[in-house]
């Protein structure tokens, strides 16, 4: 027995079958975005109402797709699809996209949603063939990911400096406690007694002698450690200060990266819109001709100008009127031409 749709307690509700779905999966084939968007959900109800392990087959034998058809029908839909609440309402959430085929509306959900609508628009998707479009997006991914990579570069480098200027901090701290404590034994030392008790010795001037040369040896000592510490915080706060330029540098770079990778698609998405117009002109022999020949038309039409300007700067009126008349015969006859 065929699964269905129940819609018990509404009289006159027709009930919605897989086979009823199929035909209408059937009738919309063919037609545009909207109905690739009624496929898809049509999809989705069979899938809900089939019994599990059946879509598949009922899909082959009732609609005549492929699996990997009706799968990419139902993610057209949910990706596209406005109105997914309204059984025959389903359109396109975007009127730029809701005017492509199914392959190229297939193409564009490798674009991040938020990008596809203003994407289609500025490579004139509607005007691309398929392998058109697939070469636009493969494009514009390439310096999406090199800005991206870039960016990344620097945000490396950044992180790096940060991590520096870090280890310089800690490096400058520990000099300036280093030396701050050499000062502070050097005013020990210069505060303490002068008499220094040495019971072996007699000799009272001997005493005073050998105390001084010990005050003096002692405080040459801490003198020196002094100015190698004072030497080592300069180095440190040099350091400190150039990894700090660096660091501010490296954000510039960053910034400026990260400014470059948000413009590498506008920037791809213009050029592309270029190569577009040129394909379009290229697209037959007739126009690339017709281009050649409007142009070389425009080129003698001005030599033509030049040449009654002259005859008219050298007061020879007569002979530029009988030129200008010529040419305004031309011109009129190839107006008619053109409006017929």
């Amino acid at each position: 027995m065929e699964n269905s749709l129940s819609t018990t307690g509404r009289a006159g509700v027709i009930e919605r079958t897989p086979n009823m779905i199929a035909a209408e999966i059937r009738a919309l084939t063919g037609q545009v975005l909207s109905a690739f968007l009624e496929i898809g959900r049509r999809f989705e109800e069979a899938k809900e109402l089939l019994p599990h392990g059946e879509f598949g087959a009922w899909v082959r034998d009732q609609t005549g797709y492929s699996m990997s058809t009706a799968n990419n029908c139902m993610r057209l839909f949910r990706e596209y699809g406005a109105d997914q609440g309204s059984l025959f309402g389903a359109s396109a959430n975007s009127q730029t996209i809701g005017n492509l085929g199914y392959a190229k509306a297939l193409a564009l959900l490798e674009v991040p949603a938020e990008e596809r609508e203003e994407f289609a628009r500025d490579v004139g998707a509607e005007d691309l063939s398929v392998r058109e479009l697939r070469e636009a997006i493969r494009e514009r991914d390439e310096k999406l990911e090199e800005a991206q990579n870039t960016a990344e570069g620097y945000r490396q480098k950044l992180q790096y400096s940060e991590q520096t200027v870090s280890k310089k901090n800690d490096e400058l701290a520990q000099a300036e406690t280093e030396l701050e404590n050499l000062r502070g034994q050097l005013e020990e030392l210069m505060n303490a007694p002068k008499e220094v008790a040495v019971q072996t010795v007699v000799d009272e001037e001997a005493v005073k002698k050998a105390a001084q040369e010990a005050r003096a040896e002692a405080e040459a000592e801490l003198r020196a450690k002094i100015e190698k510490a004072e030497k080592a915080r300069d180095k440190a706060l040099k350091e400190k200060n150039e990894a700090e330029k660096k660091l501010e540098a490296a954000k510039l770079d960053r910034d400026s990266a990260e400014s470059t990778a948000k413009k590498a698609q506008e920037i791809a998405n213009q050029q592309l819109a270029e190569l577009r117009k040129k394909l379009a002109l290229a697209d037959s022999p007739e126009k690339v001709s017709f281009r050649f020949w409007f142009e070389q038309g425009q080129a003698c039409i001005n030599n033509m100008f030049e040449c009654i300007d002259k005859l008219r700067n050298a007061e020879k009126s007569e002979d530029a009127e009988k030129l200008a008349g010529a040419l305004r015969v031309f011109l009129d006859k190839a107006k008619e031409a053109v409006e017929v």
